[in-house]
Parts: C-alpha cells; sequence; structure tokens
C-alpha cells in the first residue's frame, strides 16, 4: 500500500507539471504519513538532520562568492587576462574557459562558484566572438 502511494503521488504530481524536488519530497512525505506507525515527531527530526549539513551551507555561500567576484569585474579581468595567452589558438573560447577555470578554482577552491562565476561571463562572450548562427 505504501509503495502504491509513493508512486501513485509521484507520478500525479509529475503529471501535474510540478518540479521534481517538490515531487519527490511530496510523494515521500505523502508514503510516511500512509504508513501510520511512524510519529510526526520522529520525521521532523529526521528531516532537519538531513538537511543540517555544513556541506550543503558552503554550495549558497560558494555561488555567492562567484556572484561576489562577477560583480566586481574580477571575472572579466580573469577571462581577459586567460585571452591573452590564447591569441590565434584554435577553440580559443572553450581554452579560455579552461585556463579561466583553473585559475579561478585556485582562488575560490569551488566548482560551483566557478561554474557560476566564468560562465556567466563566457556565455555572452561566445555569442559575440562567433554568432549565433555558428555555434550549434
Amino acid at each position: 500500500m505504501t509503495l502504491l502511494v509513493l508512486f501513485g503521488v509521484f507520478f500525479l504530481l509529475l503529471a501535474v507539471g510540478r518540479p521534481i524536488a517538490f515531487t519527490m519530497g511530496l510523494s515521500g512525505l505523502a508514503a510516511l504519513l500512509t504508513m501510520g506507525n511512524v510519529p510526526l515527531v520522529i520525521m521532523v527530526q529526521r528531516l532537519y538532520s538531513g538537511v543540517d549539513s555544513w556541506s550543503l551551507l558552503a554550495i549558497p555561500l560558494f555561488l555567492l562568492a562567484g556572484e561576489l567576484m562577477t560583480g566586481a569585474a574580477l571575472t572579466k579581468q580573469l577571462v581577459r587576462f586567460t585571452a591573452a595567452f590564447v591569441r590565434g589558438v584554435p577553440a580559443g573560447t572553450a581554452t579560455v574557459d579552461v585556463g579561466a577555470s583553473m585559475m579561478f578554482a585556485g582562488v575560490s577552491g569551488s566548482g560551483t562558484a566557478d561554474m557560476a562565476a566564468v560562465g556567466s561571463v563566457l556565455n555572452p562572450v561566445q555569442f559575440e566572438t562567433r554568432g549565433p548562427e555558428r555555434c550549434r
């Protein structure tokens, strides 16, 4: 019965068009509520202990670090510095991306912050240098 409720609620919420994260959470909560022998206090305690993690707290802070570095134009300067080394090299934008990511990872120590900062700068650069019709 619990398995039927779990998958039933999951596919029902997917069919309605809810995001997958909410669908998974709500279907799990519905399955726990139908079990009947698990107290609600223990459910709340287990949910909180699953979220109470320093690693999970670090992800938004790394994203904040990437956005701050982008707002201060540090990322653009890092991309220009890397682009100065690869002038005339085939696949220059990709090489600049790898080089800037390597240097940015040394500064921030996070791949998530690197993706937020360098990716937001290089995506418009790719379309400016090649044109959207050639980026296929």
